[in-house]
């Protein structure tokens, strides 16, 4: 089975793949709140601005929580 992909730069055509494939959107998504607050507080771990806590090994993750 050939396939031919053609890409063209033309508004046309970039709305023509759009509605085929519907992942491709230029919409800016609308988050519900606590989504909107989730994205803030992994940008500000990022940041540093949050401090927490990283583990080397799943064995020291657990033995944190067993000591809790």
């Amino acid at each position: 089975m050939d396939v031919e992909v053609v890409i063209s730069s033309n508004m046309e055509s970039k709305e023509a793949i759009s509605k085929e494939i519907p992942c491709i959107s230029e919409e800016i998504p609308n988050y519900n709140k606590e989504t909107e607050e989730a994205i803030a507080e992994s940008r500000n771990i990022m940041k540093g601005i949050i401090k927490v806590k990283s583990f080397d090994s799943a064995e020291k993750l657990f033995a944190e929580l067993d000591s809790e």
